[in-house]
């Protein structure tokens, strides 16, 4: 590694048994959490492998700049805050407290950025605004909803699989407003009581996946860039405990 630095020539690291080399500075995006319960293994699991990953980059050479959103506007965040009796944006912030506790415990490091959904709204709209223009989206009742069936379809073959994933992550597929159950909310309308920002739709907030994409390619220090220059560690396959 230090012979391939005095040459000039980027240094290389192993990963999943592939050398790759290190050039300039690798921008890490990992799926945050959702602040409405407790710190478990999945957690752990995902954060301490982010971790690991930014340590093996940084002693590679590389300069790393992670980036961790917290989603802090949700459904099932709102439904455990409605539970506690607490305004759903305090309940969210000593949740948070709590995860930030456990993962110095662990020996996580925080990330350079973490954004919070609730202070992206407008890129939010900006994004559901875009896809409508594009034709990749549609309005229906105060919400907007991204045309997905086809992105399911090259993900996940089976329409029954598909399905039901999309109704454990969230997605209602039994949404009769939408064109195709496989379509996701981008913008969902806001009830009596329930936290909501205004948009070119009615007052609302972000759906659940857009809340994590928006400032995927807003929040680095440098500005908006391509994801093709994003490494992003998903935590969907966490999705059966809470997260």
């Amino acid at each position: 590694m230090g012979q391939m630095a005095e040459a000039g020539l980027p240094g290389l690291v192993r990963l999943g048994g592939v050398m790759l080399p290190l050039v300039g500075r690798a921008r890490v995006y990992v799926c945050g959490i959702t602040p409405y319960d407790v710190t478990h293994l999945g957690h752990a699991a995902a954060f301490v492998w982010a971790d690991t990953l930014a340590r093996v980059l940084r002693a590679g050479g590389a300069e790393v700049i992670m980036c961790r959103n917290v989603t802090d506007v949700d459904d099932v965040l709102l439904a455990a805050a409605d539970r506690a009796g607490e305004p759903y944006d305090r309940f969210a912030a000593i949740q948070q407290f709590y995860f930030d506790r456990d993962m110095a415990a662990l020996g996580v490091a925080q990330p350079a950025v973490q954004p919070r959904a609730h202070a992206y709204i407008g890129q939010v709209i900006a994004l559901a605004a875009g896809l409508l223009e594009r034709g990749m989206a549609y309005q229906r009742g105060g919400q907007v909803y991204f045309r997905g069936a086809a992105v399911a379809g090259r993900a996940v073959p089976d329409q029954e699989t598909a399905l039901r994933l999309a109704d454990e992550y969230g997605d209602d597929p039994g949404d009769r407003r939408k064109d195709n159950p496989l379509d996701v909310a981008v913008w969902r309308a806001s009830r009596a009581g329930q936290p909501g920002w205004a948009s070119p739709w009615g007052s609302g907030r972000p759906g659940w996946h857009w809340m994590s994409s928006a400032p995927r390619w807003t929040c680095w220090p440098e500005g908006p860039i391509c994801g093709s220059r994003i490494t992003r560690i998903r935590r969907a396959w966490l999705r059966r405990s809470p997260g």
